[in-house]
């Protein structure tokens, strides 16, 4: 479903937004769109040259996106054959107390199938040869290992690990570096897919010991992830022409694919402030 050009303006009208479930929504335009929802204050941020599937991740799912994404990507990039990604981020709904005290989304352990277990059997044959993948973990040894078997389940390979420290406005951390319950950091594993067509010396490609790298950033809503892409973006064969994807994404960036059963949720205008010129000084 391609959102009509009228959509940057005024805005793409749908009765609920679940009438679009499993199907790739793409806006084609160099500009922002709006999708409409039922009620006038149910308004979504559509931004340039994204594209979208409302679905949760589960086998009839997964194989709804893949003939998607064969269907939309057709051809070869330089570094992607036929619907493959350079860039695949996931963030999935590892269960830990936290998340089941909210209620804020549904865990791995209470989903009807097991997301992660769908996607071992599929992500795969998305991932270019040399391709980067990333994927946030909790702190528990359980859920690395598990996003570690991923990992080699795709031929990927870690190469760095990355935390994010969550500060208050004023630079400190959320709660003590060695919390018994809670700490203050995420991890991000990051990996390159090995194919004996990649460059050898590809920075990602060695034997040398992990890579650490630390992102300090202040959070705002409930399991919202800084936005990653200008970090990435660098690490791209070509930084202006090369295709992404985040699963059990809960928001949308601009250039990317995204795929989750709350995928526009931090689109939804409401989440957003305006900010004037005079008020970013």
């Amino acid at each position: 479903m391609i959102l009509p050009s009228s959509a940057t303006v005024d805005g793409y009208g749908v009765a609920q937004i679940a009438n679009i479930a499993n199907t790739v929504v793409s806006n084609p335009f160099e500009h922002p769109a709006r999708l409409n929802g039922l009620d006038t204050t149910e308004r979504y941020r559509i931004p340039p040259l994204s594209a979208f599937m409302f679905a949760k991740i589960g086998q009839r799912e997964a194989s709804l996106f893949s003939k998607s994404a064969y269907n939309l990507l057709p051809e070869p990039s330089m570094t992607a054959a036929p619907g493959q990604f350079d860039f695949i981020l996931l963030d999935p709904p590892w269960d830990n107390k936290s998340a089941r005290r909210s209620r804020q989304y549904q865990t791995q352990r209470e989903a009807e199938e097991d997301p992660l277990e769908v996607l071992k059997d599929m992500l795969g044959k998305h991932i270019a040869p040399g391709g980067i993948v990333a994927s946030w973990t909790t702190n528990k040894q359980s859920v690395r290992d598990s996003a570690l078997q991923a990992f080699e389940t795709w031929g990927v390979k870690l190469a760095e690990e990355w935390a994010w420290l969550k500060t208050t406005v004023h630079g400190e951390p959320v709660c003590p570096i060695d919390g018994v319950m809670r700490r203050p950091y995420e991890t991000l594993l990051v990996g390159r897919h090995i194919d004996e067509a990649i460059d050898q010396n590809d920075d990602l490609i060695t034997d040398d010991p992990i890579r650490y790298r630390v992102l300090v950033g202040v959070p705002d809503l409930h399991s919202r992830k800084p936005c990653l892409k200008s970090l990435f973006e660098p690490m791209m064969k070509d930084s202006s022409n090369y295709r992404a994807l985040e699963v059990f994404a809960r928001n949308l960036t601009a250039g990317w694919w995204s795929w989750g059963d709350e995928v526009v949720k931090y689109n939804w205008e409401g989440h957003w402030t305006k900010i004037e010129p005079h008020d970013a000084n």
